[in-house]
């Protein structure tokens, strides 16, 4: 395991040492051209990342969260009361329609 994880770093090394050197190379010649691409590239990727963020926002860990509480909930519930959870268990997908109808009715 120790041997992968070096030469995985050495490899890193490698490649980041010659994208370096590469980079230094354009700006010694000075090739602007070259280095105005690289730079709109990477803005580019920066603008979409941006607007993944701004899209997703906060709604991926929301969900997470919410359904880890909705399942250790659940857990809790048979443990402690095996009755009241069949009875949430039962009900459960008529709460669902519930909210999916209600989002609908907001949107």
């Amino acid at each position: 395991m120790f041997l992968f994880i070096f030469l995985f770093f050495m490899c890193i090394c490698i490649v980041t040492s010659k994208s370096f050197s590469a980079c230094y190379y354009q700006l010694a010649v000075a090739d602007i051209a070259v280095i105005k691409e690289m730079v709109e590239f990477v803005m580019y990727l920066c603008s979409d990342v941006n607007k993944i963020r701004e899209g997703i926002g906060d709604k991926v860990a929301n969900v997470l969260q919410w359904t880890g509480c909705f399942i250790v909930g659940l857990v809790i519930g048979v443990v402690y009361g095996w009755k009241l959870a069949l009875v949430i268990i039962a009900v459960s997908p008529l709460l669902g329609i519930c909210g999916w109808l209600m989002t609908y009715v907001s949107a």
